[in-house]
């Protein structure tokens, strides 16, 4: 008899896969159709922010006005720096903790190119109207992505990112030979691993007729790589999934997160909890919100009509001004003209027979057309039009007569407004990315890191780890970097004030206190303030030296006070400025 093989037992089975699957892709098929209604107008503004031109019958001329990408970079310009933050603590009081965590947070995004990607994200929020970011959790730090928003699908009926039914990230492109190398730590069912190898997967040169593939792989298609994957010989197609999965007596649900591979194998099935997560790690913001839909209008929807019709226009009047100078000729039949000679050129010339009593003009007509004059004021107007919605620039019609320097500051601080609510959106977005970053933070840091404290004393702590905020809840503050630098100018004032008004009170013991603590709200090493009031030994003269009496000897030395080497240090520097031809002061 022949001996029996043994059954091969594969590590990381996923149990009710077919369920899993099913419900993923009937999630996925809502959220990619409420997408798609956006994509078409996605595409549209990349076209004209790229400056990528159609081919049109209503002029010669067919050049691009940079509309749309002047529209998008202004509202870059005009959101700034990403937010600074800060954290308060449940119970207040713990400085501590939240300095620690504030530092540990900072040290993440500066690892992560936050201040890089944040500027990107505001071109994205500016082309598609939303712009996503993603917070990978580790042991010991986070990182933070920015998710390409073609990519990025949602529920339906979700309003944000924190308490959608379902969401995820699609066209994550990997090779097998990535998936193998990363299954052990990623923790994939190896079983759908070798499903996946041994049936067809896409090579490089297959054209994908998937209209979903296809919408992404047409910016492929505008960089010169054709509509095709380009990633290598064998790749599979990740989706990485979250939602919501009921346990076996089907009473509670759980935030899981699933990869899936050519929407055909689930590679992994992890409960967001054991992976660090208590929600979902995407969060997003929009330049136009409304509360009770998810995807909103962006600049770019707002300027690209706009755009073409100032195309239009501008391509108009370039073909005006081509025929007045270069005008046409209308020639008869019988005018005697050459064939050869009757093509096409600026300011050709040739020879021409008449009859007698026959005029040249009789035969041949020049074709004068009007100048357009209203060009200019018509792609002002539409421009005008386009600037105010938007809330970038305050729509100034084109007439006679100056503007009062009063209705110009009333259009400015109407688009003030505006930006500002697009600016808060930005903000409160980017709260919520601290708060993930400091949940995750306070409850997963098992690996011990060192921490760099700046201000009042630079510190390096060296095992920080989840205990240091084991007793206290962080909350996250965000504030712009404008308004973080105002705020810092008025604490200084402040601490400035508070140390005119109490320097010489006898009853206030702590004056070294009180200037390290003014030293420190101007970032200046507390210890440079304690060097400046300490008196210095002066030097001994060396032997046999001649030491001249000075002005405060001959009429009696004034006894040291605490500022004395600080103003004779001053008094040098001042003598040292005066010129050479002018006699200094006995």
């Amino acid at each position: 008899m022949a001996k029996k093989e043994k059954p091969v037992v594969f590590k990381n089975t996923i149990e009710n896969k077919k369920e899993i699957l099913a419900q993923y892709l009937v999630e996925k098929d809502y959220a990619v159709k409420v997408r798609q209604t956006k994509v078409n107008n996605w595409l549209k503004n990349e076209e004209s922010y790229n400056g990528v031109t159609q081919k049109t019958l209503l002029t010669r001329s067919n050049l691009h006005v940079p509309v749309v990408f002047e529209g998008v970079q202004n509202m870059s310009s005009k959101l700034g720096a990403n937010p600074d933050v800060r954290f308060d603590t449940i119970p207040e009081g713990d400085e501590n903790a939240a300095e620690i965590m504030k530092h540990v947070v900072k040290e993440d995004l500066d690892a992560s190119d936050w201040e890089l990607k944040y500027d990107q994200s505001k071109t994205e929020a500016g082309i598609y109207g939303r712009a996503i970011y993603k917070v990978i959790a580790g042991n010991d730090k986070q990182s933070v992505e920015l998710v390409d928003t073609l990519a990025y699908l949602i529920s339906p009926i979700a309003r944000n990112t924190k308490d959608a039914l379902y969401q995820g990230q699609q066209f994550i492109y990997k090779t097998i030979e990535e998936i193998e190398k990363e299954a052990d730590k990623m923790e994939y069912d190896e079983e759908e691993i070798k499903k996946l190898k041994e049936q067809k997967v896409p090579n490089e040169t297959q054209v994908s007729t998937s209209t979903e593939t296809s919408a992404k792989n047409l910016r492929m298609a505008q960089m010169g790589l054709n509509n095709s994957t380009q990633y290598g010989s064998k790749v599979g197609e990740l989706t990485e999934w979250w939602t919501y999965l009921s346990n076996k007596d089907e009473t509670k649900s759980e935030l899981f997160v699933l990869t899936v591979a050519n929407d055909l194998y689930l590679l992994r099935c992890k409960k967001a909890s054991e992976l660090g997560y208590k929600r979902p790690p995407f969060i997003s913001w929009g330049t136009y919100t409304r509360g009770i839909t998810f995807w909103c209008p962006s600049v770019a929807d707002v300027y690209r009509d706009p755009n073409l019709a100032i195309d239009v226009n501008i391509n108009q009047a370039i073909d005006n001004n081509t025929y007045r100078n270069f005008g046409m000729m209308f020639v008869a039949s019988s005018s005697g003209l050459k064939q050869s000679s009757i093509v096409p050129r600026p300011l050709g010339v040739t020879s021409v027979q008449c009859a007698p009593n026959e005029t040249v003009q009789s035969k041949v007509w020049q074709f004068t057309p009007p100048e357009i004059t209203s060009a200019l004021t018509t792609m002002q107007t539409v421009k005008g039009f386009a600037d105010s919605a938007s809330g970038m620039s305050p729509n100034i019609q084109p007439k006679s007569g100056k503007m009062s320097v009063t209705q110009q500051s009333k259009l400015n601080a109407e688009v003030e407004a505006k930006v500002i609510v697009m600016k808060r959106n930005a903000t409160l977005a980017c709260q919520e990315l601290y708060q993930l970053m400091a949940d995750i933070t306070a409850d997963k840091l098992t690996k011990p890191r060192k921490v760099k404290i700046f201000g009042y004393k630079n510190l390096t702590l060296n095992d920080v780890t989840k205990k240091n905020f084991a007793d206290v809840i962080l909350v996250a503050k965000a504030s712009p970097a404008e308004d973080s630098q105002q705020n810092k100018a008025i604490k200084q004032k402040a601490a400035f004030d508070m140390y005119t008004v109490f320097k010489d009170d006898p009853k206030i013991p702590g004056q070294m206190a009180l200037r390290r603590g003014l030293a420190k709200t101007f970032d200046v090493d507390p210890d440079q303030i304690e060097a400046l009031f300490t008196q210095e030994q002066a030097p001994k003269p060396e032997q046999g030296a001649v030491v001249a009496p000075t002005p405060e000897a001959d009429q009696g030395a004034k006894p040291p006070t605490d500022a004395s080497p600080l103003l004779g240090a001053m008094q040098k520097g001042a003598q040292a400025e005066v010129p050479n031809g002018v006699k200094k002061m006995p």
